[in-house]
């Protein structure tokens, strides 16, 4: 057999040693990355307040009855350790979840002031409640949701058990909950009556499409089996391609840049936003609420719609300690809802709605745990002008009454 030249043989070596001399340092910066971003997380949970200019020292004002551990976990169980799951018409829903803050049942509703049987008992006068991340009570532990307050309130005088189901999700505008609400009625759960939070989210997709439409044609391209995408894959998923990531977000952003972006979000908002978008985001709005009320009429369920507060309408942004973050399309919230006003005084939204977009206005300190989520008070606010401005309480006695 012919041997291979003495020259190629000492080449091929010489590539070899130094291909594994690469994976080697690649293996060993990925290593002490992830024992980086150990400690990183052990910073967080202890000793993030400390550290000059952090973000988890705003979280520390946001949250004063938590210790720097239970706001870490509250943070974490919302949204790094959470996900999401397929769902049948609507497209995804919250994936069940089992945490000390954040609990979500196997058939999607967070857990509120305590777990709620599946199906609801026909014993109970039965709420289901839909919306977006703030009725979800993103920031928010289980007990101090939206929901979870209304509860509170209207089990305190009621002759019956008052059962809230929220099922609340990220992103969600009322195109989606129409849908999830038509695939709990198809499988024969009927509540007494249901609630429909909504605001922020329909002007953050002005487009009409659901949200996942474009997320499972990317999904689709992205798990096409290419070289380019699975080298992606590999490297999104290397711890020290995510402690890069980490030194440049927070490492690299002084408290001097916030406060400078801040200025340019406030200026967005007061600027940003079109009248024509706006009109065609509540014509959608009222189209969707009208057939909600269709179906909930012919199921014998009672519907409420409610707008909540967000940052960009009546509150002082100055007081607003997350406005340095980058609102991406929520600044067109702002122009959204004055127009969405002069529609709701005009008698356009009917009378089974409710506008609670305006509490927030004249009250100078935080009121929100990021950039839109609402903090304990706002969100016990929110809990009380729906319960002040509706009659669900009347309800609620009718439904007393008329028990044997």
């Amino acid at each position: 057999m012919k041997r291979l030249p003495e020259s190629f043989v000492s080449a091929f070596n010489s590539v070899g040693a130094k291909l594994i001399g690469v994976l080697v340092v690649i293996v060993f910066a990925n290593i002490l990355a992830w024992l980086a971003l150990e400690v990183r997380d052990f910073v967080k949970a202890r000793g993030g307040g400390g550290l000059p200019d952090n973000v988890w020292a705003l979280r520390q004002k946001v949250y004063p009855d938590l210790t720097p551990e239970e706001i870490y976990e509250l943070f974490m169980e919302t949204w790094e350790w959470r996900g999401y799951e397929y769902s049948e018409i609507s497209q995804f829903r919250e994936a069940p979840f089992s945490g000390q803050f954040v609990n979500v049942s196997e058939q999607g509703y967070r857990r509120g002031l305590q777990a709620h049987s599946w199906p609801p008992s026909r014993g109970a006068f039965n709420i289901f409640v839909f919306g977006g991340s703030t009725t979800f009570g993103y920031g928010m532990p289980d007990w101090e949701t939206v929901t979870a307050f209304m509860e509170e309130i209207l089990e305190e005088h009621a002759d019956i058990p008052v059962r809230i189901y929220n099922f609340g999700r990220a992103y969600f505008f009322s195109t989606h909950e129409l849908l999830d609400f038509q695939r709990l009625l198809m499988a024969g759960t009927v509540p007494d009556a249901v609630i429909f939070i909504d605001g922020i989210n329909e002007f953050s997709h002005p487009d009409d499409k659901l949200l996942w439409s474009d997320r499972i044609g990317t999904w689709k391209d992205k798990n096409e089996l290419t070289p380019g995408n699975a080298f992606r894959h590999l490297l999104a998923g290397m711890p020290a391609y995510k402690l890069t990531d980490f030194v440049v977000r927070y490492f690299g952003d002084s408290l001097e840049d916030r406060q400078e972006r801040a200025r340019q979000n406030i200026v967005r908002i007061i600027e940003g936003g079109n009248e024509d978008v706006a009109e065609r985001v509540i014509n959608r709005y009222l189209t969707n609420k009208a057939l909600i009320t269709t179906l909930a009429a012919f199921y014998g369920s009672s519907p409420y719609f409610v707008w909540h507060p967000v940052p960009t309408y009546k509150y002082n942004l100055e007081h607003h300690l997350f406005a340095y973050r980058d609102m991406r399309r929520h600044v067109a919230s702002g122009t959204g809802y004055s127009y969405a006003f002069r529609r709701y005084t005009a008698g356009d939204f009917g009378l089974d709605f409710i506008w609670c977009a305006d509490i927030q206005e004249g009250i100078d300190r935080p009121l929100y745990v990021d950039a839109v989520h609402f903090n304990t008070e706002l969100t016990r606010m929110l809990a009380e002008c729906i319960v002040e401005r509706s009659d669900i309480r009347q309800a609620i006695d009718r439904r007393g009454r008329s028990r044997p």
